[in-house]
C-alpha cells in the first residue's frame, strides 16, 4: 500500500471512529428539595387528616344500629287451612302449634342512635323508633348482640327521641355541644348506619342554618351540611372537629345531591329531663292562622317597611282569641324579638312548652300594641 493510501485509510478509520462516539447525554436536574413552605403545608395536611381520624375514633364507638319492631298483625293460619293446602299432617299440626305459640314481628323502621349516658340513655329521631312495639339495639362491635331497649320519651313535632337499654359502665358516650354557636363553612361528620351496611363515617360541612321551610315538622330549625345521609343514618350524631353532637341526623333531601338536614341538639337539650323522666312534651300554640306579609298588604295596613305575619284567622276558645288578638292583626314581636315571616311565629311559639306566658307585638290600623298570650298545647287540625 502506498504511503497516500495508507494515509487515507488512517484518516477514514479515524473518522468512522468519532462518528460512532455516543452522544453527551445532558445532565438532568436534581429533584426541587422540599422548601420551608411545602414542609409546612404537608404538616398542615396531616394535622387536619389526624384530626378527621380522632373525631372519627373518638365518635363511631358511641353510636349504635337500631331496628323498630311491630308485632305481625298476619294471624297464623288455621290447621284446616294448612291441611286444605296439603300440607302433610304432622307437619302442618307443627306449624300450627308453633304459630298459635310464637308471636312473629316485623321490620318497621331501621335507623341509628347514639349513647349521652353510661346509663344506657340513647337519642334519636323520633320517626326511626315511633311505629316499633319493640326496640333492638345493636352496640358497636362485631362481637356485641341485639338488647332490648325502653322507649322513655318522644317529642313528635321535633323528631327527637329518647331510648333506654342496660346500663354498662363500659359504654362510650358522646359529648352534647351547642348548636346555637354551629357556624356555616364548619366541618361536621354525619355517622351512622346507612343501608345496613354498619357503621359510617362522612366527611363535610355545615350548608346552612335555620332552614324552617320543608314542611316536615311543626318545629323546623334545621341545619344543613354536604356530609352524606342516606337511609340509616336517621337518628345517629352530627358531629363538630371536637367530637361533639351539634345535631340529630334526620332528613335526606331526595331532589338535591349532597343536601341533608339534623335537629339541633339544642332542641333535645331543651326536653331531655321530661324525656329521661317519661313526661308527655306539650308544645305551645296561639291557636291562629297565619301568611306573610306582602308589600301591598303592608301598605293597605298602614305599615310600611315592616316585616310580620298576618293573622288570618283566629280560633274559638285559644289563647289569642282571649288575648284579644283579632283577624287582619300584624304580628311583628314575639317575647320581644322582631319577627320577619309567619315561619318565625310559629317556630317561636311551638319552640315553648304549653303553658308559658309570652308577649306578642301588634299593629292593629297603623297602630302598635302589645298582648300577653299564655299558650296552649300544640294540636294538629284534621
Amino acid at each position: 500500500m502506498s504511503v497516500m493510501k495508507k494515509a487515507w485509510f488512517l484518516l477514514a478509520l479515524a473518522l468512522a471512529a468519532l462518528s460512532c462516539k455516543p452522544l453527551p447525554i445532558p445532565a438532568v436536574p436534581a429533584s426541587r428539595s422540599a422548601g420551608a413552605g411545602d414542609r409546612d403545608d404537608l404538616a398542615d395536611a396531616r394535622a387536619v387528616n389526624g384530626d378527621f381520624v380522632r373525631m372519627a375514633r373518638y365518635a363511631m364507638p358511641a353510636v349504635v344500629h337500631l331496628y323498630a319492631l311491630r308485632e305481625n298483625a298476619n294471624p297464623s293460619p288455621t290447621l284446616i287451612a294448612l291441611l286444605r293446602s296439603r300440607t302433610p299432617l304432622l307437619k302442618a299440626v307443627e306449624a300450627w302449634v308453633r304459630g298459635f305459640s310464637m308471636t312473629s314481628y316485623a321490620t318497621v323502621g331501621t335507623g341509628s342512635g347514639f349513647l349521652i349516658s353510661k346509663r344506657g340513655y340513647i337519642l334519636t329521631n323520633n320517626h326511626v323508633v315511633a311505629e316499633g312495639d319493640r326496640i333492638i339495639v345493636k352496640l358497636n362491635g362485631p362481637d356485641e348482640v341485639g338488647e332490648e331497649a325502653e322507649k322513655l320519651g318522644t317529642d313528635p313535632l321535633s323528631d327527637v327521641a329518647l331510648i333506654k337499654i342496660r346500663g354498662d359502665y363500659r359504654y362510650e358516650t358522646l359529648r352534647l355541644g351547642d348548636s346555637d354557636s354551629a357556624d356555616v363553612g364548619e366541618w361536621v361528620a354525619a355517622i351512622g348506619n346507612p343501608f345496613d351496611f354498619g357503621e359510617s363515617f362522612t366527611l363535610g360541612v355545615v350548608s346552612g342554618l335555620g332552614r324552617d321551610d320543608l314542611g316536615m315538622l311543626e318545629l323546623e330549625d334545621y341545619i344543613q351540611t354536604d356530609a352524606s345521609i342516606n337511609p340509616g343514618n336517621s337518628g345517629g350524631p352530627l358531629v363538630n372537629i371536637k367530637g361533639e353532637v351539634i345535631g340529630i341526623n334526620a332528613v335526606i333531601y331526595n331532589r338535591a345531591v349532597n343536601i341533608g338536614f339534623a335537629v339541633p341538639i339544642n332542641i333535645a337539650k331543651n326536653i331531655l329531663t321530661k324525656l329521661i323522666n317519661g313526661e308527655r312534651i306539650d308544645r305551645g300554640m296561639m291557636g291562629v292562622s297565619l301568611s306573610d306579609l306582602t308589600p301591598e298588604l303592608s301598605a293597605r295596613l298602614r305599615i310600611p317597611g315592616e316585616s310580620g305575619a298576618l293573622v288570618v284567622t283566629v280560633r274559638d276558645g285559644s289563647p289569642a282569641r282571649v288575648a284579644g288578638i283579632r283577624p287582619g292583626d300584624v304580628i311583628t314581636a314575639f317575647n320581644g324579638k322582631k319577627v320577619a315571616n309567619y315561619h318565625e311565629v310559629k317556630k317561636a311559639s311551638v319552640s315553648l312548652l304549653a303553658g308559658t306566658m309570652v308577649r306578642v307585638g301588634l299593629v292593629r290600623d297603623g297602630k302598635r300594641m302589645t298582648v300577653n298570650v299564655r299558650l296552649t298545647r300544640f294540636e294538629r287540625r284534621a
